[in-house]
């Protein structure tokens, strides 16, 4: 099982922590954060974990290796010369990739039975399967229109009354997904809102709770839970 963590961005929303630091390496409790994400992925028994890196990625390969420390064999993904997005950056990653991976952000932390996840995925008919939360707003803007496994509506960008779920920062991923991005730079919410239009993406819903550190609050949030961690 192989789960895919996209780290390459710039991070402008955190910024100025964000400036000299990539986001994937920002300390909590004295622990840069994917320090965080890779235990959580070795005690879910995933052993292959290829990172996405751009904008200062040096400093993640330089602090996370070849995953030795976690017990986890880690390679990485580079943008080179121009950042492509997070879409871009799948389509960039193409040939380290396999049929189907998990994929993750570099600011995410969701916390469940990734095995049981990636399991429930591989049984799907949609080449996509997006972990989605009955969120009602709560904990940001509810984007999805999950409906009897179907992520029937994915827009960030005009919001409804009828959805009422989140993505959590985690999905399953086929492969072929790679058929539907363009070259150059690209964003994944572009990709899977054009998808969910043609009912090609899925839903796999998670009863607990996600975090992130993508924005202040978040980041607050997740230094609150990892006194119990």
């Amino acid at each position: 099982m192989q789960i895919v963590i996209l780290a390459g961005g710039l991070a402008t929303r955190m910024r100025p922590m964000t400036e000299k630091i990539p986001k994937s390496i920002l300390s909590i409790k004295n622990r840069p954060f994917i320090d965080y994400q890779l235990s959580l992925f070795s005690s879910n028994g995933i052993s292959d974990v290829l990172i996405c890196v751009g904008h200062l990625g040096e400093m993640i390969e330089s602090f996370v290796g070849d995953g030795a420390k976690w017990g986890i064999h880690v390679d990485y993904s580079w943008e080179k010369e121009n950042l492509l997005g997070t879409a871009g950056a799948l389509r960039n990653a193409a040939d380290k990739l396999e049929d189907n991976f998990i994929l993750t952000w570099g600011d995410s932390y969701v916390p469940l039975d990734y095995k049981l996840f990636f399991q429930q995925h591989l049984k799907s008919k949609y080449i996509c399967n997006i972990g989605v939360f009955q969120n009602y707003n709560k904990w940001d803007k509810s984007n999805i229109l999950f409906l009897n496994g179907l992520v029937a509506k994915y827009d960030k960008n005009h919001l409804s009354n009828d959805m009422n779920y989140i993505d959590v920062g985690i999905s399953g991923i086929s492969k072929k997904i790679l058929n539907s991005i363009p070259a150059g730079f690209v964003s994944l919410d572009d990709v899977w809102q054009k998808l969910s239009i043609q009912n090609m993406i899925g839903g796999i819903e998670v009863k607990q709770r996600f975090y992130e550190i993508g924005s202040f609050d978040g980041f607050n949030e997740f230094t609150e839970l990892a006194d119990t961690l």
